[in-house]
């Protein structure tokens, strides 16, 4: 998105342009449009990093903080743990997905620690 789009956008939209301006509103859009096209030669680990970076993930978690803070608890995110990310970033696809379950290294894990295995291998998962 360039910025004539951009401000295309702004100008036909409910927004202030002053509030616009002082917001960043265009380069905010700009950041945006750039993570919802990775365009047709992304690798497999570039598509994974981007959707760890991607805006949606903060706004999601900033949310369930709030839940959490309301309930007085601390939410915690063990699985964005810098050195985590990094080992997953750098694990090669069939480590990552298999027979449709994401996170195989990590239900292997959890099998071998004792958890049941149709906990360990479940398609769905609870949420607050």
């Amino acid at each position: 998105m360039d910025g004539r789009q951009a401000a295309t956008l702004i100008a036909d939209s409910m927004i202030d342009p002053e509030f616009a301006r002082r917001t960043d509103c265009r380069g905010r859009l700009h950041r945006f449009q750039s993570q919802q096209s990775p365009g047709p030669t992304a690798s497999i680990t570039e598509l994974h990093c981007r959707s760890i970076k991607h805006p949606f993930l903060t706004v999601a978690l900033e949310r369930y903080d709030r839940v959490a803070a309301s309930q007085a608890v601390e939410a915690r995110h063990p699985l964005l743990d810098k050195r985590l990310v990094e080992l997953s970033l750098n694990l090669p696809w069939q480590y990552k997905v298999s027979q449709g379950h994401s996170k195989t290294q990590l239900r292997r894990a959890a099998q071998r620690s004792g958890v049941p295995r149709t906990a360990a291998w479940a398609h769905t998962a609870q949420h607050l």
